[in-house]
């Protein structure tokens, strides 16, 4: 399945140049918990939301750069476990998606994860194969600023309270975002007479208050002997990237998105598949240009190998011709496809002034061809 088909298509913009202040009344107004950050009309990166809670940053007029991740793009035709491995190995929630070199959507891992929850592989897996977080138990006497350093380092969402060894709650994410960073009626007062400096000053002497304070008994509870598809399903209806795993009366810890998606990254098959590049360096493309073309010839040389159903390699040549033209020296490049299996080699050449539009037409007429030798 590729990304395309769960991605979300509505998000929220921000102008790197923006104040970390309007942002957060953007996001306040509309009930978001993310958003794209784009610099000179390009896209940058997204919000980081935790950077946010770790530095206390509230009515602030510096820049939203300062709260902004630079992270993977994946293209709109990539494959969802792409998306897990990536997620993965970056710890997002979320990543954005491009099509034509254009920000289109972006694709959470919640989504991701109910998506590959529906092959029949993923119903033989139980929440006991799943490695569980194990964040530092909390008291209710303990200092929110311990909850909060706890929460980001776990990267949970959620953290277990306990008394005398009873699970008697849990302490979220967002209510601490809601309350140190979402600015409320009388801060956004305070902000307007000029005392930012002393409303950033209470924000955080706030943080040497107690747990107790913002303990919810509104959290999910599952056993490790329920199917994993069980869980996801439940996770998903209640919007909740953690659950607490418990029984009789034992909490083992928490089983969290990430998880499960480092699991099914990990247990993805091998790739079967190589893509050797040329003549690369010997063009004037940018290095996000390059990166580009890289991250496309992968994407479709693994659509392929799941046609062919066998090992394959693919080279790709790239030859850039420089043209007089009207606005000066023009560039023309010729995209070459050559595509090893047993017992076959298939070709294919694009030449066109922009190159993704020559690498995409030489990919379609490779696939066409691949197409017309299996239908045989």
């Amino acid at each position: 399945m590729e990304v395309k088909e769960i991605m979300q298509k509505e998000f929220l913009t921000f102008n790197a140049e923006s104040s970390i202040r309007e942002m957060l009344g953007k996001l306040s107004l509309t009930g978001k918990r993310s958003g794209m950050v784009f610099k000179n009309g390009k896209y940058y990166g997204i919000l980081d939301r935790r950077a946010l809670l770790k530095n206390r940053i509230v009515g602030s007029n510096s820049k939203i750069l300062k709260c902004s991740k630079k992270v993977p793009v994946l293209n709109v035709n990539s494959d969802i476990l792409l998306a897990a491995e990536l997620m993965t190995k970056t710890g997002l929630d979320y990543l954005p998606i491009e099509e034509d070199r254009l920000i289109v959507g972006f694709v959470r891992g919640i989504d991701v994860l109910n998506a590959v929850s529906k092959k029949p592989e993923f119903k033989k897996i139980k929440v006991d194969g799943i490695k569980l977080v194990k964040p530092l138990a909390l008291k209710e006497s303990d200092k929110i600023s311990l909850a909060i350093n706890n929460m980001l380092s776990s990267k949970v969402d959620q953290i277990p309270i306990f008394e005398n060894r009873e699970l008697i709650g849990v302490i979220r994410l967002k209510d601490l975002y809601n309350y140190f960073i979402i600015p409320s009626e009388k801060s956004s007062k305070t902000k307007q007479e000029g005392k930012t400096r002393a409303a950033i000053t209470d924000k955080f002497k706030k943080s040497s208050l107690q747990v107790k304070g913002f303990s919810s008994i509104n959290h999910q509870v599952t056993r490790r002997s329920v199917p994993l598809h069980r869980v996801v399903n439940q996770m998903v209806l209640n919007n909740s990237w953690d659950i607490v795993v418990k029984e009789d009366n034992k909490v083992f810890g928490l089983l969290s998105v990430r998880n499960i998606l480092a699991h099914l990254s990990n247990q993805s098959e091998a790739v079967n598949y190589q893509v050797n590049f040329a003549g690369l360096n010997d063009t004037d493309l940018s290095p996000g240009h390059v990166m580009d073309l890289q991250r496309v010839a992968n994407t479709e040389t693994a659509k392929l190998q799941k046609k062919i159903k066998n090992e394959l390699i693919l080279n790709v040549r790239i030859k850039e011709k420089k043209k007089a033209g009207k606005v000066g020296k023009q560039r023309l490049y010729t995209v070459t496809l050559r595509m090893e299996y047993p017992g076959q080699i298939l070709t294919s050449s694009y030449e066109d002034w922009n190159v993704h539009a020559a690498m995409q037409v030489a990919f379609t007429t490779l696939k066409s061809k691949v197409l017309s030798k299996f239908r045989k």
